[in-house]
Protein backbone atom coordinates (compact mmCIF):
# COMPACT_ATOMS: atom_id res chain seq x y z
CA UNK A 1 0.00 0.00 0.00
CA UNK A 2 1.09 3.67 -1.01
CA UNK A 3 -0.14 6.76 0.88
CA UNK A 4 0.43 10.31 -0.69
CA UNK A 5 -1.27 13.13 1.36
CA UNK A 6 -4.35 11.53 2.10
CA UNK A 7 -6.00 8.13 2.99
CA UNK A 8 -8.86 6.92 1.53
CA UNK A 9 -10.97 3.66 2.88
CA UNK A 10 -13.45 0.99 1.67
CA UNK A 11 -14.73 -1.87 3.57
CA UNK A 12 -13.21 -5.12 1.56
CA UNK A 13 -15.60 -7.55 3.09
CA UNK A 14 -17.20 -9.77 -0.24
CA UNK A 15 -14.72 -8.08 -2.56
CA UNK A 16 -13.98 -10.27 -5.37
CA UNK A 17 -10.03 -11.45 -5.90
CA UNK A 18 -9.34 -10.00 -9.59
CA UNK A 19 -5.69 -11.91 -10.02
CA UNK A 20 -3.30 -14.09 -8.22
CA UNK A 21 -0.96 -11.71 -6.96
CA UNK A 22 -2.18 -8.76 -7.02
CA UNK A 23 -5.76 -7.20 -6.91
CA UNK A 24 -6.82 -3.88 -8.46
CA UNK A 25 -9.54 -1.72 -5.33
CA UNK A 26 -10.61 1.73 -6.45
CA UNK A 27 -12.01 3.70 -4.17
CA UNK A 28 -14.00 6.93 -4.12
CA UNK A 29 -11.88 9.69 -3.41
CA UNK A 30 -15.36 11.30 -1.34
CA UNK A 31 -14.42 8.32 1.06
CA UNK A 32 -11.63 10.50 3.18
CA UNK A 33 -9.86 8.30 6.19
CA UNK A 34 -9.86 11.18 8.82
CA UNK A 35 -10.53 11.07 12.56
CA UNK A 36 -14.60 11.32 11.68
CA UNK A 37 -14.60 8.36 9.70
CA UNK A 38 -12.81 6.36 11.83
CA UNK A 39 -16.07 7.49 14.85
CA UNK A 40 -18.64 6.63 11.87
CA UNK A 41 -16.49 3.63 11.22
CA UNK A 42 -16.52 2.41 15.23
CA UNK A 43 -20.03 3.67 16.04
CA UNK A 44 -21.17 1.77 13.35
CA UNK A 45 -19.36 -1.18 14.01
CA UNK A 46 -20.23 -0.80 18.08
CA UNK A 47 -24.03 -1.01 16.60
CA UNK A 48 -23.37 -5.00 15.59
CA UNK A 49 -22.93 -2.69 11.51
CA UNK A 50 -20.51 -3.26 9.23
CA UNK A 51 -17.56 -1.08 8.27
Amino acid sequence: MELRHCCYWTNLAGHPVTGRHKTTVRIPTARVFDDRALCEIMTRVGAGGRP
